[in-house]
């Protein structure tokens, strides 16, 4: 037994020359040769580190080192060689180079990156760009300084050198900007080289800006060529009937709710000339106003014509003043009891004041002063006075007047008067005024109280006086007075004058038919 162990222990350093530790023993079932610490097989020892292979009996030996950059591979047989960088293949966007599988080269078959739960980054940590090429030019470029870029045109970035803009579309002199801030601001920036356009190439795209709720705050509709604020457009919109104009085209609308609300339309009247109208059924609407004081009213406004709506059809209570003595009376008292005043307003300076001198104004104006004036002249404020009514009440006062000087005209008294030496006892005296056919009262007297005086003929013209008795040095006064009516003739106005005045009811008709049936027009040339 002892023989036996001591073969091993042979064996056992034969084997492992130099090893520091052998045990007996200590192996596992399965282990034959169990070494702890270092191990060397002089066989295999050489110049450098080097790989060991195992043929097919087990017998181990070294793997040949290769030359530089070579890379070793193998056949899937247990064969090992070294291979040259070119020997080895890479497809579908890589490639080998210099010993390295590299990125790059065509894609050959449709590709898929599925991240899952986890992130794909690039790292643009130095000086490198990310470009994505059509043909060799870049449409999709993110730069390491962090801006992205669409093409040359558009770019966004995380934060610019401002701290406010986020996004930024710009052209290519890197002038003109579409600006998206940080505080939810966009702008618009527009060199003299840009513009904006939004062009639906005739495809009836709309376009709009809206709020909470889908409401149109802007919206163009293209259908119609119409713009409006704050609402759909329902245009054209057509005035109620007995109204002689037809409808009205409105391109731009302010407040537009289809026609039921308070809201100004602007575009075309009476076929395309523009216009500024209030839609409400109403007029509801005011071009400068201020119910408590002034401060919104206009300074000056110009026209041709200031029109008001007087159609019958829109009016109620009306009462005709000069078939009513007891009303017509009121309002020709009420004229007598206004202040017609001079004066300026506070607005205008006294003095010519350089950058004001359309606010210059030396002379006075005459009006009426608000609180000083009967209610039916005021606005509802009771804060301005309507011109359209002080017109009106003007005409009344006029009208008024012509009554009484008519009928003082209807019932004329004539006159004539004198004094007249006599001498012998009759005399003829003429009349100065024309009494025409009236024969006029006569009334004569003397300056001698014992002389009889009597008119014994009389005509238009003269009458005869008698005495009953001469006396030296007799005077005699007389008065002749004689009613007459005035005739009213009116002198003839020619005909071209008159059908200024006076339109022929054919010619009215005509005009009054036409525009009834005539649409408004976006063009001169165009409908609606």
């Amino acid at each position: 037994m002892k023989k036996i162990v001591l073969s091993i222990i042979a064996i056992s350093f034969g084997i492992g020359a130099q090893a520091q530790n052998v045990g007996i023993g200590t192996a596992t079932p399965t282990e034959k040769l169990h070494v702890q610490g270092g191990a060397r097989v002089t066989s295999l020892s050489g110049v450098g580190n080097r790989l060991v292979q195992s043929n097919a009996t087990g017998v181990l030996s070294n793997v040949a080192d290769g030359p530089a950059g070579m890379f070793l591979t193998t056949n899937g047989a247990g064969s090992y060689t070294w291979a040259a960088p070119g020997s080895a293949t890479a497809e579908n966007g890589l490639y080998v180079g210099g010993g390295n599988v590299r990125m790059g080269g065509p894609l050959i078959e449709n590709t898929t990156v599925t991240l899952g739960a986890y992130q794909l980054t690039w790292n643009l940590n130095g000086t490198g760009d990310f470009n994505i090429q059509d043909a060799g030019v870049t449409t999709f470029q993110v730069r390491d300084d962090g801006i992205s870029f669409f093409g040359d045109d558009v770019y966004w970035r995380d934060i610019d050198v401002l701290g406010t803009n986020l996004m930024s579309l710009i052209d290519d002199g890197n002038d003109g900007r579409l600006r998206i801030y940080e505080n939810g601001a966009t702008s618009v920036d527009l060199d003299a080289n840009s513009w904006f356009i939004f062009n639906e190439q005739g495809l009836d795209r709309d376009f709009r800006v809206e709020s909470s709720g889908n409401a149109n705050l802007f919206f163009v509709n293209a259908g119609d060529n119409v713009a409006s604020f704050s609402g759909v457009n329902s245009a054209p919109y057509v005035l109620g009937a007995g109204i002689p104009v037809h409808t009205m085209y409105y391109p731009i609308e302010i407040g537009s709710d289809g026609n039921s609300g308070d809201q100004v339309a602007i575009g075309y009247y009476r076929g395309s000339d523009p216009e500024v109208n209030p839609e409400q059924t109403g007029g509801w609407g005011y071009v400068g106003y201020d119910v408590l004081g002034a401060g919104e009213e206009w300074w000056r406004m110009y026209s041709n014509g200031y029109i008001n709506t007087s159609q019958r059809e829109v009016k109620r209570d009306i009462h005709t003043i000069n078939e009513d003595n007891a009303l017509e009376n009121y309002l020709v008292n009420t004229i007598r009891n206004m202040k017609p005043s001079l004066y300026n307003y506070t607005n205008e300076l006294s003095e010519l004041q350089p950058g004001l001198e359309n606010h210059y104004r030396p002379a006075f104006r005459i009006g009426l002063i608000a609180d000083e004036s009967p209610d039916f002249l005021l606005d509802e404020g009771f804060s301005g006075v309507d011109i359209y009514g002080l017109a009106a009440l003007s005409l009344t006062g006029v009208q008024h007047n012509l009554k009484e000087i008519d009928e003082l005209k209807a019932s004329k008294t004539i006159q004539d008067f004198g004094s007249e030496a006599m001498s012998g006892t009759e005399m003829w005296v003429d009349f100065t005024e024309d009494f025409g056919s009236a024969i006029p009262v006569v009334t004569v007297t003397s300056n001698n109280p014992n002389v009889v005086i009597s008119v014994v003929e009389k005509n238009a013209n003269q009458f005869k006086v008698i005495v009953n008795q001469a006396v030296s040095g007799l005077q005699i006064d007389w008065i002749a007075m004689a009613k007459t009516k005035s005739a009213n003739v009116t002198p003839a106005l020619p005909n071209e004058l008159k059908e200024k005045l006076e339109v022929p009811e054919a010619t009215k008709e005509q005009i009054i038919e036409f525009y009834e049936n005539f649409d408004a027009t976006i063009s001169p040339n165009g409908k609606n």
